[in-house]
């Protein structure tokens, strides 16, 4: 978690990767990865890479390790794009999109009823060892209070169980530090110019239609 956090973790003045002077770094808007031998993209990708690389974060049991791989695809696939378009719709969204904040509202919520569900089961979500599908899915589900209010966390005891057994894990309290210390290095989003928010979320001039 702490070395997946320092090489991802976005900078000050980060525009979401649409940066015209570096072309060759930017892939479908996603900033990339330094610090890995080349620039990397996509989160899961180096997830695995850097489970790879050091040995760990991943089963050495075939069976084992893609059911880790598994979940973090399901992860990518399904739990960062509904929570995704939750928060975008909750937060950043104009007035009037009621029905699109309720629709990712109630996948969200499905989403976190499967998690639940897997984790009434399993320790972790690939079973009874840490893996890089926790590090992938722990930072959506640990802002469910935030998102939804803490009421909501007595339908998913297990996810409350799993959040905080992660929480006290020393290296993610080290990376959790480090994201505060960024966060308040950078304008936060509800001082954001209204341009600066619009090439964020591609959106008015930026738009592509």
């Amino acid at each position: 978690m702490r070395v997946h956090a320092q090489a991802i973790l976005l900078p000050a003045g980060w525009t979401n990767g649409n940066d015209p002077a570096a072309p060759q770094r930017k892939r479908i808007g996603r900033q990339p990865a330094r610090g890995l031998g080349k620039p990397r993209r996509e989160a899961g990708a180096i997830l695995l890479y850097l489970a790879e690389k050091t040995g760990k974060l991943l089963p050495s049991d075939p069976a084992a390790k893609f059911d880790a791989i598994q979940w973090l695809m399901t992860q990518m696939s399904t739990v960062g794009p509904m929570f995704g378009q939750f928060v975008h719709y909750l937060r950043f969204a104009p007035a009037g999109n009621d029905y699109s904040k309720s629709r990712y509202l109630t996948q969200a919520v499905r989403v976190a009823e499967v998690i639940d569900q897997r984790l009434a089961s399993a320790t972790y979500l690939a079973g009874s060892d840490y893996s890089v599908a926790d590090i992938s899915t722990f930072p959506w589900l640990r802002n469910i209070p935030a998102l939804m209010g803490a009421d909501v966390m007595a339908k998913f005891p297990n996810i409350v169980r799993w959040v905080k057994a992660i929480d006290e894990r020393p290296a993610v309290k080290k990376a959790l530090a480090e994201v505060d210390a960024v966060r308040g290095k950078t304008t936060p989003f509800d001082k954001a110019e209204a341009a600066t928010l619009d090439k964020v979320f591609g959106r008015g001039q930026f738009a592509a239609a």
